[in-house]
């Protein structure tokens, strides 16, 4: 819970939150875990209907260009994906 609090407190919708707010918490319960296991992709289609925090390990933001995988971002802990495009 700490953890998650922490992540969605970066985003500008919720750095204001209290912990005392119930918003947060409503948000925080209807998420829903995935696992991934290293290698796996995380494709992020359009239209964006999720959002997604990086709890462990290190997530690779990528390009391919002429047959070659460009790595544009390496993400970690704490790095919450796709937030702009679900919260707009």
């Amino acid at each position: 819970m700490k953890f998650i609090k922490m992540a969605l407190r970066q985003l500008p919708f919720f750095a204001h939150l209290q912990d005392t707010d119930t918003a947060l918490y409503d948000v925080i319960y209807r998420m829903q875990t995935k696992t991934l296991n290293k290698g796996d992709y995380l494709n992020i289609g359009d239209p964006i209907h999720e959002v997604c925090i990086l709890e462990h390990g290190i997530a690779e933001v990528y390009l391919t260009l002429h047959g070659r995988d460009v790595v544009l971002e390496r993400l970690f802990r704490g790095s919450v994906i796709n937030y702009k495009g679900v919260f707009q």
